[in-house]
């Protein structure tokens, strides 16, 4: 015979995954590490000058959280879903980090 999960305990494990979720709305799965409470966050690198086939990664210093990379010109510089930068070609783009509400930007001007 099989074992199931009573109603009530179904119920009582529902009841805890929503407390959770209301009591740490501002970040992904409820984590924010000690350090960025009250912090907004800023890029670990403001601008950087590369060769072709350089590259840097770029991230967000302090909260953990979820965050999406895109660059002003993909000719210039692309960059990974994780923050990897990888200078092509001479020019200047700008890459920006989403994270939540707040938009960070970071100025890679490739010379060569």
């Amino acid at each position: 015979m099989k074992h199931f999960p009573t109603k009530k305990a179904c119920i009582l494990f529902l009841f805890f995954v929503l407390l959770c979720r209301f009591l740490y709305p501002h970040t992904r799965f409820g984590y924010e590490d000690k350090w960025s409470t009250g912090f907004h966050g800023r890029l670990n690198i403001e601008s950087a000058t590369l060769k072709p086939g350089d590259r840097i990664t770029v991230k967000v210093v302090g909260i953990k959280k979820m965050a999406t990379y895109s660059t002003s010109d993909f000719r210039i510089a692309s960059v990974t879903p994780l923050g990897t930068v990888y200078a092509i070609r001479s020019g200047t783009a700008i890459i920006s980090v989403r994270q939540g509400e707040s938009v960070y930007k970071c100025r890679i001007t490739v010379d060569g």
